[in-house]
């Protein structure tokens, strides 16, 4: 998961390289919580129907989610000159979009798998907080990391 978590970083330094979309300090964040309410929801949803504080809890998460990712989305939009023209300028470019797509896919497959409806398995419980952590700590170390490289202090 700690590769996965990663995966919002490198998805935005690739667009923010070949196509100038986005500062990569604000397009990471922004795919992070997007993929962050997805897995919210995911984790939670063997217990979502039987408990309704925890039903609660799940929709101010996904809220709290949703607006962080339209605000660095729309900053995004703002700091990126032309963001139209560009977005469909990698949408054409042949080689590029398959391995854009492919990424979005893993981005949002692999919590999927990760994440299980039911999360009994043989003789067990998956731990789903530790893939969590991973993934959370995967995306704020390489992202912390990355923009002190970038901008410094």
């Amino acid at each position: 998961m700690v590769f996965v978590g990663y995966l919002p970083l490198t998805l935005s330094d690739y667009l923010d390289t070949n196509f100038d979309i986005g500062p990569v300090s604000v397009f990471a964040p922004a795919l992070f919580f997007a993929s962050l309410g997805f897995i919210s929801v995911l984790s939670l949803q063997s217990v979502l129907l039987q408990n309704p504080t925890v039903l609660l809890g799940t929709a101010g998460l996904v809220l709290a989610t949703v607006l962080s990712t339209a605000l660095y989305g729309l900053s995004v939009y703002e700091q990126t000159d032309n963001a139209r023209t560009k977005i469909r300028a990698a949408m054409r470019a042949t080689g590029y979009t398959d391995l854009l797509l492919f990424a979005v896919l893993l981005l949002f497959l692999v919590p999927i798998i990760a994440f299980p409806a039911n999360p009994q398995v043989d003789g067990g419980v998956l731990n789903l907080y530790e893939h969590f952590l991973g993934y959370a700590l995967g995306f704020m170390t390489s992202y912390i990391t990355e923009t002190q490289l970038r901008y410094g202090d």
